[in-house]
């Protein structure tokens, strides 16, 4: 009389909710997900937004290889003790498991900012830059920021169907912005340590590429092409102009994964000079 009421031992594990638990150690993050699931693609975007890397399982998927599919999501229903999908099991170091719901805090995730930003995907340079100039470009980058790629380019403009140089050199990084949740593209001068120029990557932004000049990528400045402003970027090499690229391709597919259908992308128009147009240094 008078004493508390004892909390009922948990129920073992079966065994497939130890399978599970044996899969899940093998990686840092994992997201359980079904197809047409939308808090499994809100899940997945938030974890993208914050770099933070997951091993995506699909459900639909298992069910295709797995001797006893309903056993196998009984079993992860058991582990977890959640009857939704978007289930995000965390990992840390010393292999203790945390559940977090269908729209985990990543603070919650990660022990605060400081083991967030250790998640975050590493700087990248110039490949016609040396470690110093490199270095020296991730400092201008900043601490609340990423990298993604970078190269050496001549800024262009077109308003009335023919390129001018609005910058004869710079070094472009592909930035994620994490404390302004947003990616730029962003030209620094190097040597005097500065921005010199800055441009918010818009909804549904796109840059075209061109077959008869391969060093150039072209987009327009407003997000509707209504200044009829468009920008160019005359790479140095055809090699980063062509990884440039494909960073700004998997950016905005990502983005598609969870947006309305976008207005199509109207073809860039280029002048005859454009082929001609070297970068100068």
């Amino acid at each position: 009389m008078g004493g508390s009421a004892s909390t009922p031992p948990k129920p073992p594990l079966s065994e497939h909710s130890k399978q599970i638990a044996e899969e899940v150690k093998q990686h840092a993050v994992v997201l359980y997900t079904k197809d047409g699931c939308g808090y499994c693609v809100k899940a997945k975007n938030e974890l993208y937004e914050d770099g933070i890397h997951y091993t995506e399982k699909n459900l639909n998927t298992m069910a295709k290889v797995v001797p006893n599919p309903q056993e196998y999501i009984n079993g992860l229903m058991d582990l977890t003790r959640q009857r939704t999908t978007s289930i995000v099991i965390g990992i840390d170091p010393k292999h203790h498991m945390s559940v977090y719901p269908p729209t985990p805090t990543m603070s919650m995730m990660h022990g605060g900012a400081a083991r967030k930003r250790a998640n975050r995907p590493p700087n990248v340079g110039s490949r016609e830059l040396n470690s110093q100039e490199n270095e020296m470009l991730f400092q201008l980058v900043g601490p609340e920021a990423v990298s993604l790629t970078a190269a050496v380019v001549q800024l262009l403009k077109s308003d009335r169907g023919s390129w001018r140089v609005e910058l004869q050199h710079g070094v472009i990084s592909l930035v994620k912005d994490y404390a302004q949740r947003a990616y730029f593209l962003r030209i620094f001068d190097i040597l005097e340590e500065r921005v010199v120029w800055d441009f918010k990557l818009y909804k549904a932004f796109r840059a075209q590429s061109f077959p008869q000049c391969r060093k150039l990528l072209a987009f327009e400045q407003m997000e509707n092409g209504d200044d009829g402003v468009v920008i160019g970027l005359n790479f140095f090499s055809e090699y980063e102009t062509a990884e440039f690229k494909e960073h700004l391709d998997r950016r905005h597919a990502q983005e598609r994964k969870s947006a309305t259908p976008a207005r199509p992308v109207v073809p860039v128009v280029m002048s005859s000079e454009t082929s001609y147009i070297m970068i100068m240094f």
